[in-house]
């Protein structure tokens, strides 16, 4: 089953698993030609975009694609294509919002009214800039009173931002429709290895937040807000 002619005018197109069972984005039956192997689907219960790429998902992704569930895949090419087959369905079954069996480095913004996560991983076979094979670009959700996070990296925007391990300082982005309290949060820090430190600059009001596995960052944000306001500096390496 071969899906054609992808682009739509920004890059963003919808697909269907065409088989009544489960099948798996990360088969090598799956032919994908012109895409980012990011794919996409709209989780109504957090009213959030769930992603996965590379065997890393947030918002609940995963590479389990259900029964006729639609996602969505970038395309960067005129002929792209994506092309599913017999042998990429799976005896996995139950709903494609499943959670990695991976723990990576994460971070959760929290308001009253939901939540987003972005994820930073470091991989020697990326590079800093975007890998269609391993990054997610952001696709916010249209629900304006949740907080939308990505990281930023040489004017992209990643949900899921796999880097070589290095000493980097990435801005960390917060939009929100709504000027209320969040909570940042940060999970599987030990995922980034033997880093020498891990600290969130808030440029706003010049605090240093330094980031161990228990910490919580309680902000009030700001609906007028448009750029990255915090900044993710990550130590080199103890080892180098």
């Amino acid at each position: 089953y071969t899906n054609s002619g992808l682009p739509a005018e920004d890059g963003w197109n919808m697909l269907a698993n065409p088989y009544p069972s489960s099948i798996d984005w990360d088969s090598p039956n799956i032919t994908k030609t012109g895409v980012n192997f990011a794919i996409y689907i709209w989780n109504p219960d957090l009213q959030q975009f769930a992603r996965y790429v590379a065997g890393f998902g947030t918002n609940g992704g995963s590479n389990i694609i259900a029964s006729s569930q639609a996602i969505w895949v970038q395309a960067f090419s005129p002929t792209a294509n994506v092309t599913f087959r017999e042998a990429s369905k799976t005896s996995v079954t139950g709903s494609f919002l499943k959670t990695t069996n991976n723990n990576p480095f994460k971070i959760i913004a929290t308001n009253a009214n939901g939540s987003d996560e972005t994820i930073i991983n470091f991989n020697a076979n990326a590079t800093n800039n975007f890998d269609s094979g391993l990054d997610a670009a952001k696709m916010p959700s249209d629900n304006t009173l949740l907080p939308m996070m990505a990281s930023v990296m040489n004017n992209n925007l990643f949900s899921i931002n796999q880097l070589p391990e290095q000493e980097i300082n990435i801005p960390i982005k917060i939009l929100t429709g709504v000027t209320t309290p969040h909570t940042i949060a940060f999970e599987n820090i030990a995922t980034l290895g033997t880093i020498s430190c891990l600290v969130l600059e808030d440029l706003q009001t010049g605090i240093l937040h330094t980031i161990n596995q228990n910490t919580n960052i309680n902000v009030m944000l700001y609906d007028t807000t448009v750029s990255a306001r915090f900044l993710l500096h990550i130590g080199a390496p103890k080892n180098t």
